[in-house]
């Protein structure tokens, strides 16, 4: 991109003028392994912390779309520095541990964890919780008085509920709901692949689908997302983490990823991933745009 092939020649033409240049002093160190999981909300965010990286003279080395699966064994290899992780995956799935539904007092947790465990440090919490969720279309919401989960299941004998075959089977998803919100049976349980369900809502052929609280598809403005008024859900809030040794090396870019961090909200994640997956941009130029959107806030 272009921001990243102008990088050197803009650190030669401060140093030729005799002006103190990161980018200079950091010339002989080795860069930031930045990574993601091979989803789109997470590459964009890792790409958007490579440009600040770079903007502030940090060099950086980009190991992008590791399949999720294998991305801690990477960054606890030394394969990687850095990646943008999630609070609810860090407690469940790699720390093997219960759910914790307070979101301050599981990022806490998997902080310190994280820090005796792995060497690892947990960045700043950003405020985008990445977790499940329902959906319907403000028709039904309307028609319904739907607000929250529990306004879904005090109406479950009107309304169809959609998901895919996991959304039904697994333990933390809709046999979770029937714990904490009661059983309910609804007028109809529809099993659909899960990117066909927003077609089959937004036609009205179901009334409530299963959906990811932050994927681009919510970015229609004829869906809403139901509160999740009992915490069914851990949180699954949107949270960088970096290797000790390479905070060490280059404490600067603590400061240079918490502020990028700050300027995330649910609604430009869904925008930004909406961008990708339903217009098809390419993730390299939605990430620009939105750095290039946020950069002199950033500076100020």
């Amino acid at each position: 991109m272009k921001k990243r092939l102008a990088t050197s020649l803009v650190a030669l033409t401060l140093a030729a003028a005799g002006i103190a240049s990161h980018t200079v002093a950091f010339a002989d160190s080795d860069p930031i392994i930045v990574g993601s999981k091979d989803f789109t909300e997470s590459v964009i965010v890792a790409e958007i912390y490579c440009l600040a990286l770079e903007d502030a003279g940090i060099p950086v080395e980009r190991n992008l779309q590791i399949g999720s699966q294998i991305i801690h064994q990477a960054i606890t290899n030394g394969d990687i520095d850095m990646y943008p992780e999630y609070t609810g995956t860090a407690l469940v799935t790699w720390l093997g541990e219960e759910p914790i539904y307070d979101s301050d007092e599981c990022y806490e947790h998997v902080k310190e964890a994280y820090k005796d465990k792995f060497q690892l440090t947990f960045l700043a919490n950003s405020t985008v919780n990445d977790s499940e969720g329902l959906a319907t279309t403000k028709e039904v919401a309307e028609k319904y008085g739907l607000a929250t989960i529990s306004d879904v299941w005090a109406n479950a004998s009107e309304l169809s509920l959609c998901g895919n075959g996991e959304f039904f089977e697994a333990v933390a998803t809709y046999p979770r709901l029937m714990e904490i919100y009661g059983d309910a049976k609804f007028k109809d349980e529809v099993t659909m692949d899960h990117t066909l369900s927003f077609t089959a809502c937004k036609n009205g052929d179901v009334d409530v689908i299963s959906v990811y609280t932050t994927e681009g598809s919510l970015a229609d403005d004829v869906f809403v997302i139901l509160e999740d008024d009992k915490k069914c859900w851990p949180p699954y809030y949107l949270c960088p983490i970096i290797s000790d040794a390479k905070l060490t090396e280059y404490p600067e870019a603590e400061a240079v990823i918490n502020s990028v961090t700050a300027t995330f909200t649910d609604e430009n994640i869904i925008g930004m991933c909406a961008a990708v997956d339903i217009e098809g941009e390419d993730f390299e130029d939605v990430a620009e745009e939105y750095y290039d959107s946020i950069k002199d806030s950033l500076k100020s």
